[in-house]
């Protein structure tokens, strides 16, 4: 085998087979980065009345702009209701986003038979009750060890007629 000497300012051109490596590489990698799925507030509902109070459901729009699946596992949230009663919110969905889809995701929620009285006095003269939902929902990307909460900060507004109807159902109040 003869092989010349280069000269130490020389360089050998790169063989296909490592460009392609590199590339593909680069490629898995680029995809690989999560992206902050988009969570957004649809809106919210009231169910009905149970004996520890209203029944809700927030219902939020996530859309996972990744090319793989994720996993919702937890939504942590506070939602405050006419501005001035605050209900937790804690659920843990295990849903799996499929890559470049948007998922409606109903949350269950109890605002308690306690601050049904105020908060229907509170929106007296209105005829909606607003509502904030702040708090996280804690995403895993599926094959890939990267898991993050993604914060939720929404406003709407509930018919407060909802509220009355269901209230009435159970406790024989006049509003």
């Amino acid at each position: 085998m003869n092989r010349a000497k280069r000269s130490p300012g020389s360089r050998r051109a790169p063989r296909p087979w490592v460009i392609f490596a590199l590339a593909s590489l680069a490629s898995t990698a680029l995809q690989a980065c999560v992206r902050k799925p988009e969570v957004k507030l649809h809106h919210a509902a009231v169910r009905g009345a149970t004996m520890y109070g209203l029944g809700m459901d927030v219902f939020l729009i996530i859309n996972n702009t990744n090319s793989y699946d994720v996993q919702v596992r937890n939504v942590r949230a506070t939602v405050t209701l006419a501005r001035q009663y605050a209900v937790p919110l804690q659920f843990s969905p295990n849903t799996v986003l499929p890559s470049g889809r948007s998922v409606v995701l109903a949350v269950p929620m109890m605002v308690p038979w306690a601050v049904v009285p105020g908060l229907v006095a509170a929106s007296a003269g209105s005829p909606t009750v607003p509502y904030t939902v702040r708090g996280n929902a804690d995403v895993t990307a599926l094959g890939f060890v990267d898991r993050d909460e993604y914060p939720v900060d929404e406003a709407g507004t509930i018919p407060r007629q909802a509220f009355v109807d269901a209230a009435r159902s159970v406790m024989p109040l006049r509003f």
